[in-house]
C-alpha cells in the first residue's frame, strides 16, 4: 500500500550517489521513522531538509519497520522551508537569492516555478541574472523530469544507469515518451526481458507493433556487435525468432516487420537501403566512410 510521510530529514544515516538511509521526524505524527531507497533528480539530501516521501512500509528482520521510498514530492510549510529545499537539493539554485526569490511566492511557490519564467518573473528585481535563473527553471525541471522517469523505469527493475541513458536520449519528455512507448528504450538499453517487463506493467499485448519495433532493433544490435553491418529485411525474422528463443522471450509478430521497420525508419533509428537491407545509422555511417576513403585515391 502506498503511504507518504512529510517532514524533516534529522539524519542521513547512509548516502551512495541516490541511494539514501534517512531519519526523517515526521510532522503529522511527531515520531521518527526510517526510511531507505533512491531520490532522483535531487542533487543531494542534507539533515533539516523538509521533504515528502512516497513509498510503502516493510518491515526490516533487523531494523524494524521501515518506509522504501518509491518516490518524493516537495514540502514546504513557509517560505523558510521552500528555500532550503530548493538551495540544498535541487540543481541551479546555489544562489540562495534565487531560492528566497521563489520561496516569496507563498504556497504555490512550486507550480508556478513548474509553469516558468513568466510565472516566477514578478518575485525577481530588474537586474537579476536571466541566465542565473533560467538554470533554476531548468534544474527544477530535470528535477521533476528525473524523478518522474525513475517511477516508471522502476517497475520494470530498470536503475540509475537506465535513467541517465533515457534523459540523455529523449531530454525532459523522456517519462511522457517511455509511457507512450516503453520500447523506445531499446533505442539506449540492452535488456529487453526488462523492457518487456516495464511494457507489460503498462498494459501492452505481446503482439504490439511497438514491441515487435523494439524487438527488431533489439536483434539488429545484438547483430552490431556480432560484427554484422547491416542484415537483409528477409534474415531479421529468422534472427529475432532465434534471439528471443535464446533469451525465453515471448515470439515477436513477424506478420506486420514492414510496418515496424517503417516505424523504425521514420524515428530515424535505422536507415534502409534499397537493394541491400537495414542499417543502423552508426553501422550505415561507418560503411559510407569507410566506402569514401577506399574510392579517394
Amino acid at each position: 500500500m502506498r503511504v507518504s510521510a512529510s517532514g524533516w530529514v534529522r539524519r542521513v544515516v547512509y548516502n551512495k550517489d541516490d541511494f539514501y538511509i534517512l531519519e526523517l521526524f515526521e510532522a503529522a505524527t511527531q515520531e521518527m521513522l526510517t526510511a531507505k531507497g533512491t531520490l532522483y533528480g535531487l542533487i543531494q539530501v542534507k539533515p533539516d531538509v523538509p521533504i515528502t516521501l512516497v513509498g510503502s512500509w516493510r518491515k526490516h528482520r533487523k531494523y524494524g519497520r521501515q518506509l522504501v521510498i518509491q518516490t518524493w514530492e516537495p514540502w514546504a510549510y513557509d517560505e523558510e522551508a521552500t528555500e532550503l529545499f530548493l538551495h540544498t537539493c535541487v540543481d541551479g539554485f546555489a544562489n540562495r537569492e534565487l531560492a528566497r526569490g521563489i520561496a516569496s511566492l507563498g504556497d504555490a511557490a512550486f507550480r508556478r516555478l513548474s509553469e516558468g519564467f513568466d510565472a516566477i518573473s514578478e518575485a525577481f528585481p530588474l537586474g537579476t541574472d536571466q541566465e542565473d535563473l533560467q538554470g533554476a527553471l531548468l534544474g527544477w525541471e530535470r528535477a521533476l523530469a528525473v524523478r518522474d522517469l525513475s517511477s516508471l523505469l522502476r517497475t520494470g527493475g530498470l536503475g540509475g544507469a537506465d535513467i541517465q541513458a533515457a534523459m540523455t536520449r529523449f531530454g525532459m519528455e523522456a517519462a511522457s515518451i517511455i509511457q507512450e512507448d516503453p520500447y523506445r528504450l531499446m533505442e539506449v538499453l540492452w535488456d529487453f526481458a526488462k523492457v518487456d517487463r516495464l511494457a507489460n506493467g503498462l498494459g501492452l499485448k505481446p503482439n504490439d507493433l511497438r514491441r515487435l519495433a523494439g524487438g527488431v532493433l533489439w536483434t539488429l544490435r545484438e547483430g552490431a556487435t556480432q560484427g554484422h553491418l547491416f542484415f537483409l529485411r528477409s534474415q531479421i525474422a529468422l534472427l529475432a525468432a532465434r534471439l528471443f528463443d535464446r533469451h525465453h522471450l515471448l515470439p515477436l509478430p513477424m506478420g506486420e516487420l514492414t510496418k515496424a521497420l517503417r516505424l523504425l525508419f521514420e524515428r530515424k533509428a535505422i536507415v534502409l537501403e534499397s537493394g541491400t537491407g537495414v542499417y543502423l545509422p552508426d553501422s550505415y555511417g561507418y560503411e559510407r566512410d569507410t566506402t569514401k576513403c577506399i574510392l579517394i585515391p
